[in-house]
């Protein structure tokens, strides 16, 4: 099937159908930007950056800076709506049942009938901050639940900065950019536009009744005036 269509947030029919797995935004802003890369290396004649080259490049962009995303076990991108799959939120009460499991598997290792290890593959993807903090702390038994707690804060940002970092060197959400700044510039003319009818119409309208008051004025004159023959003769 050559066409295909993508669940995209921007708000562009270009950007919700496309060929050969790009979106027709995407095929365009990467042509754009490949025209941009040609006309910028005429000025440097040790460099010779070819139309074709620049636009497979510019075409694959995306899917080089997609691996890098952190994604859950169902292979969702992790963003601040579905961080808690990847990473639960924990409180005092949660943190303090992992601060219990802790103590109890460092029982185990010194009495050497468990390593660290088993313990750490026991844990998800997402608490590799747990496997830090064990490592990182010289003496657990100071460990509190709010050393979890706040370690935890710290990896749940850390997972969606590093997403939205990667996202916004994409193809994709430069496009949206620009998407959003011509919605923009259009929203604002659109906005100037209404405004200026409106006072285009009141006006009209002001005029209007000011022609119709004038004209009911001389209508009741002469209704008067039919009605009141001798006051003409006076």
């Amino acid at each position: 099937m050559i066409f295909k269509t993508f669940d995209s947030k921007i708000d562009k029919w270009t950007s919700k159908i496309g060929i050969f797995g790009k979106s027709f935004n995407e095929i365009g802003t990467a042509v754009n930007d490949a025209f941009k890369s040609v006309i910028d290396s005429l000025d440097n004649f040790n460099e010779n950056v070819g139309f074709g080259e620049s636009l497979k490049n510019n075409l694959s962009s995306k899917n080089d800076a997609n691996k890098d995303l952190i994604k859950n076990s169902l292979g969702e991108i992790i963003s601040p709506e579905n961080i808690d799959s990847y990473i639960e939120q924990l409180n005092l009460g949660t943190a303090k049942e992992k601060l219990v499991d802790i103590f109890n598997h460092e029982t185990l290792v010194k009495q050497n009938k468990k390593t660290w290890q088993d313990y750490f593959d026991t844990l998800d993807d997402g608490e590799g901050y747990i496997v830090d903090l064990i490592k990182n702390t010289s003496d657990l038994s100071k460990l509190t639940g709010e050393d979890l707690i706040k370690a935890n804060e710290a990896a749940r940002a850390s997972a969606i900065n590093q997403n939205k970092a990667i996202r916004e060197q994409t193809l994709s959400f430069r496009a949206s950019k620009a998407a959003l700044s011509a919605l923009a510039t259009i929203g604002n003319m659109a906005a100037m536009w209404l405004v200026s009818k409106g006072i285009e119409l009141a006006v009209t309208a002001f005029g209007n009744y000011i022609h119709q008051a004038k004209r009911l004025s001389r209508i009741q004159m002469t209704n008067f005036i039919m009605r009141n023959p001798i006051i003409t003769t006076l």
